[in-house]
């Protein structure tokens, strides 16, 4: 760093790899920026870059009209830049394995949730960087530098933290002829996957299954659809509800009871209407009441029927629910439907004023 410009054009002329020459770097090496870069990371997980004057300017709170805030001022963001210039110079310069880990710590920074650690959201933003071709570098830096098992590991890896459709397509565009290749990383990856002992169910459904589903479904392959769905349903209780989809529209309903019985045992309660749910989403216990009776109807059980899905109208008390327990009533008999509509009646009355539009429809 110390060098004239001339005589350090020469030092890289002479001994640097091909397309270094021209690189415009400010670290002596690729180690020395690397862990300056490390320390950097472990600094700002630490609270050291935190800004109480960004925070305060940033945060819910501010009202002031009159109060601002340059974010050019942050050391954090001084820092970044200078991060990123040296990372997009090894990238520019064709030094992939440099670039890669760089470009894969300074996202895992910038991603995440950078208000406690910066006190200001999305740093990218102050900085000239498009996130989108950021991840775009990273992924064609792996690509160049790893194996093929390593590039795929590792960009499903980042895919699963900081999950975006756009990244996703991407890195799918870059796999080009190499599908069935990534398609069998998938399934050894399900199979390691599927051995994990854990106490407590996943949300949602694993990226890396999401993506198999999605080879699956493009070949047309339905029986390794289902037998997913089915191998997963314990770890991811998502599963069920494609599952048990499957097997309605199939009419086999003995395998509905087994499925929608076992789900029940760990289903949350219905989530409000105002609820956004999620396209990975665990069925509730009105869905899963909702199929049990639909079996046992199926199967000529009508009484065991009503008895499972009577509960549903405590549960979510409202007229679907109510009508539904009414017609399966009624099918078991005239008068259990008339007395299940007086019970109703009577809970909704013992509640106050708070049902009375309910009351009143029932």
């Amino acid at each position: 760093q110390e060098m004239d410009e001339p005589t350090r054009q020469r030092f890289w002329e002479h001994l640097a790899p091909p397309g270094m020459a021209t690189a415009d770097l400010r670290y002596p090496s690729a180690e020395d920026f690397l862990s300056e870069l490390e320390s950097f990371a472990e600094e700002v997980s630490e609270g050291e870059y935190y800004d109480e004057e960004a925070a305060t300017y940033y945060g819910e709170d501010n009202y002031s009209e009159y109060e601002d805030y340059d974010p050019e001022d942050h050391a954090a963001i001084k820092a970044l830049r200078g991060f990123f210039h040296e990372a997009d110079s090894y990238f520019d310069a064709g030094q992939f394995a440099v670039a890669a880990q760089a470009y894969d710590q300074l996202l895992d920074l910038a991603l995440s949730e950078t208000y406690e650690t910066l006190g200001i959201p999305s740093p990218l933003e102050f900085l000239e960087q498009d996130e989108r071709q950021v991840v775009s570098r990273l992924f064609t830096a792996l690509q160049a530098s790893r194996s093929q098992s390593e590039f795929f590991d590792q960009a499903l890896y980042f895919l699963a933290r900081h999950e975006n459709q756009a990244d996703l397509e991407r890195f799918l565009e870059l796999v080009g002829d190499e599908r069935p290749a990534l398609q069998v990383h998938l399934e050894a990856w399900a199979d390691r996957h599927i051995q994990d002992r854990l106490s407590m169910p996943f949300y949602g459904l694993a990226l890396q299954l999401r993506l198999l589903l999605r080879f699956y479904e493009q070949d047309g392959r339905l029986d390794d659809m289902r037998t997913l769905w089915a191998r997963f349903r314990r770890m991811y209780p998502a599963c069920y509800t494609p599952l048990l989809a499957e097997l309605q529209a199939a009419n086999d309903w003995q395998a509905v009871l087994q499925y929608a019985q076992e789900a029940l045992k760990v289903a949350y309660p219905p989530r409000p209407a105002y609820y956004l749910r999620d396209a990975w989403d665990s069925p509730d216990t009105l869905s899963l009441r909702g199929y049990l009776a639909r079996a046992y109807s199926a199967n000529g059980d009508t009484t065991k029927a009503f008895e499972l899905y009577c509960p549903a109208f405590d549960e979510t008390p409202c007229f679907a629910t109510y009508a539904q327990a009414r017609r399966l009533a009624d099918a078991v008999s005239v008068e259990r439907g008339a007395a299940f509509t007086t019970e109703a009646i009577d809970r909704l009355r013992q509640q106050g004023e708070g049902p009375r539009y309910l009351l009143g429809q029932v």
